[in-house]
């Protein structure tokens, strides 16, 4: 069947968008849900080269092995579920304004005006790219919010508050990850928040700033030996913070931006945060 399903579509990207749809179509009916296989060939219209249809014999053949009850072998598996827990988890304000790390004939990426949550929910950032930039002010320009608010000594101005989101923080081993808030996510407060949306690497990154009565803590990358740049110098953009945005389709995309902030609602959680973090960089330096 394999062979003959590869021998019917003309390239690799027909068969990852048909095999998406399929997956859809597979949730799609577990969840109790009903479509007719006009209406799935319809969804499907156009995704071959040169914009033609998939052949009917092979949408037929897949929408009839999902209609007829077709269980994904992850579904008859039955596989254990280890809890790790994190060294530590809690809730900070971040602070995070990064654009996508990814090569397009040498365009430069925009600085999207979503916050990562939101990025990672909505399928990443379109725009790609990744070149050398002249200043901050030049590579925030024409992003709007995202832009307003920055400070001249890495981020302690009150306009950073003002788009700043809530997040979920977990810390394992020397990863960082961020997940969307229970509140954010629709829930109640004190709920288990929602799968991360991304993550750092420690191992990477640079405890710059520590900000006791702010109760704030300004990451950078390893490689920005000098303090943080003021807005408006230059900056070498192969030594910005790297984020790893985490889609909802399971798709990854990387990103990158000067400086990451986490800012701590009460002075506990900052000075346990602040120490753990520290000493998580400090035991990675080479």
């Amino acid at each position: 069947a394999g062979i003959e399903l590869q021998r019917g579509l003309l390239t690799d990207g027909t068969l990852h968008g048909l095999m998406f749809s399929a997956l859809m179509l597979h949730r799609w009916f577990r969840a109790g849900e009903a479509m007719t296989i006009d209406e799935w060939t319809q969804m499907n219209a156009g995704i071959e080269l040169g914009g033609v249809d998939v052949s009917m014999r092979i949408q037929m053949g897949i929408y009839h092995a999902l209609a007829d009850g077709f269980k994904l072998p992850s579904e008859t598996l039955v596989v254990p579920r280890v809890h790790v827990a994190p060294t530590m988890e809690g809730r900070a304000l971040v602070h995070y304004n990064g654009r996508a790390q990814v090569s397009h004939n040498g365009i430069p990426a925009d600085f999207p005006e979503l916050r990562p949550r939101l990025l990672a929910a909505r399928g990443g950032v379109s725009s790609a790219g990744r070149s050398s930039c002249a200043s901050l002010d030049g590579a925030f320009a024409g992003t709007g919010g995202a832009s307003r608010g920055r400070s001249r000594d890495g981020g302690n101005c009150a306009d950073d508050e003002a788009i700043e989101e809530p997040a979920w923080l977990s810390l394992h081993r020397w990863f960082l990850f961020f997940a969307p808030t229970a509140e954010a996510s629709g829930g109640a407060s004190g709920e288990r928040p929602a799968p991360p949306y991304g993550f750092i690497s420690l191992r990477r990154t640079a405890l710059r700033v520590a900000d006791a009565q702010g109760r704030r803590l300004v990451l950078a990358s390893r490689g920005e030996s000098q303090p943080l740049p003021p807005v408006g110098n230059a900056v070498n953009c192969d030594d910005w913070l790297e984020m790893c945005l985490l889609l909802a389709d399971g798709r990854f995309q990387p990103m990158e931006a000067p400086r990451l902030q986490l800012r701590f609602e009460e002075a506990a959680a900052y000075e346990a945060w602040a120490a753990i973090i520290g000493e998580a960089c400090a035991d990675n330096m080479p």
